[in-house]
């Protein structure tokens, strides 16, 4: 069955009045394996434009139509910033990977990466060992052949963290790190999520800046869980909170949200 590609809507927040509405990009695929994209995406439209103005296209197709348009050269040319809410793990796609990357890099279009976005071309980074690690050297040296004049996709460099793994679902404590960002400043200094995972840190890269963190109970450690990361031209802020709606339910979330897009374009 096709599923549309293209649902646009505007979406009018009642609170910066007169305010020139952010052009937002929300990027899907339909349906999800492990993740109820349409619901969340149905939770985004209720609940983000309240608490800023935002004029959202949603591009929501099957994961061919959402791969082919990721590899148009000006995807978000119209747009002032974009949203990833994709899960794309196992792709080996490297010029998909760059293509994506080169608009904030190069373009200089700040993005939002949910949840698994950040689980997403494994096999473009991670240590020796890790998940998908094995591919890498094969990526490298075909890309090298294909762009001698171009830089690796390394997509943990530009999400500004390593992640390959998760603790178990469970409730979270979620906690600003310190010093307080602006993203969260008008925040109480912890919240609970009911349920959702928390992405194990491998390697949070020195670009970036945390802004929420919360410990794990499995391994003992505090992991950054918000963060905001300087790639390229551009800035990109990686959230892993959102495997379920217990998370894009909860008003928190929606102000993070909110407020990272204020954040990152300037409006």
């Amino acid at each position: 069955m096709k599923t549309t590609v293209l649902l646009l809507a505007s979406l009018f927040a009642p609170v910066l009045y007169g305010a020139e509405p952010v052009e937002v990009l929300y990027i899907t695929h339909l349906p999800g394996r492990y993740h109820d994209y349409k619901a969340q995406m149905e939770a985004f439209k209720k609940h983000v434009p309240r608490f800023t103005e935002v004029e959202v296209t949603y591009r929501a197709g099957n994961h061919d139509e959402t791969v082919a348009f990721l590899k148009q050269p000006d995807f978000a040319r119209d747009h002032d910033i974009i949203i990833y809410n994709l899960c794309m793990a196992h792709s080996y796609d490297t010029d998909q990977a760059y293509n994506m990357i080169v608009q904030t890099t190069e373009k200089g279009k700040p993005a939002i990466l949910l949840h698994c976005a950040m689980h997403t071309f494994w096999a473009t980074f991670g240590k020796p060992g890790s998940r998908e690690a094995e591919n890498t050297p094969r990526l490298k040296t075909e890309w090298r052949a294909k762009h001698p004049r171009l830089d690796f996709p390394d997509w943990s460099t530009f999400s500004g963290l390593d992640t390959k793994r998760h603790d178990k679902q469970r409730e979270l404590k979620v906690l600003r790190a310190k010093p307080v960002h602006p993203i969260v400043k008008d925040f109480q200094s912890e919240w609970t999520i009911s349920k959702d995972e928390l992405y194990v840190n491998m390697d949070f890269k020195s670009t970036a800046t945390p802004v929420l963190k919360a410990h794990s109970v499995q391994d003992k450690k505090e992991h950054v869980l918000a963060w905001v990361n300087q790639a390229g031209k551009g800035k990109v802020f990686g959230i892993t909170l959102g495997h379920g709606m217990e998370t894009f339910s909860d008003p928190d979330y929606h102000r993070v949200l909110a407020n990272a897009i204020e954040f990152l374009t300037g409006k």
